[in-house]
């Protein structure tokens, strides 16, 4: 919002209700497969390794799915804040970020289930060092995407969203490999423990994403 005040006050005007909209949406799901965590915790304590891997792989098949059913609601979303919004040319910035952040809405998914594997496990050093490694680099992304720099033009609301997608596909990316180098296995096919997993995760998580946004 900083680098947004910066840059146009439309802008930061715009910024609140884009995320807070993105986040009714993308919120439940992100909540719903953040849920796997506890069932890597449960596992990891009974050291069961390969439950741990099940309910991680679960959980990134329900983050991949949920990219997909959040796309067609980037219509809705806009439709919304066109009968919410007073002042077309904000409206216009809402309707840019929104439709961005909601879009690049997996990543936000895989990154949360890669981030629960870790603090699962209780190794949330690592989970604190790809938090802040993303904020460093969307920090640096918005600098360059919002005002231009590097033969990069300045795209000002747009640029400030894309620097946040990218961002969590970095992290997704960082723990991803830290995962991988400590021995889990995802983005296998699955087989019929993965789906007992999958309804286990969906059983208890879509119950809290829906407490979440409806507490906002």
């Amino acid at each position: 919002r900083i680098f947004l005040a910066h840059h146009s006050s439309d802008a930061l005007e715009a910024i609140l209700p884009a995320t807070t909209l993105s986040f009714v949406f993308a919120g439940f799901f992100q909540t719903a497969v953040g849920y796997s965590g506890v069932f890597i915790s449960q596992a990891y304590g009974a050291g069961d390794e390969k439950k741990c891997n099940l309910a991680y792989n679960a959980g990134t098949i329900l983050a991949l799915l949920a990219g997909v059913i959040v796309l067609p609601l980037v219509p809705l979303g806009n439709w919304l804040l066109e009968y919410t919004s007073s002042d077309p040319q904000v409206c216009a910035l809402e309707k840019t970020y929104y439709s961005i952040i909601t879009s690049g809405g997996i990543f936000l998914f895989l990154q949360t289930v890669a981030l629960s594997y870790f603090t699962g496990k209780g190794r949330t050093l690592v989970a604190f060092v790809a938090t802040a490694l993303g904020n460093v680099f969307n920090i640096a992304a918005d600098i360059i995407l919002i005002f231009g720099a590097f033969g990069i033009p300045a795209m000002g609301m747009a640029g400030a969203a894309y620097a946040t997608v990218i961002s969590l596909f970095m992290q997704f990316l960082f723990l991803a490999v830290m995962a991988k180098r400590s021995g889990a296995e995802n983005f296998y096919m699955p087989h019929k423990e993965d789906w007992r997993m999958l309804r286990n995760i969906l059983r208890y998580g879509l119950p809290v994403g829906l407490y979440e946004v409806l507490n906002m």
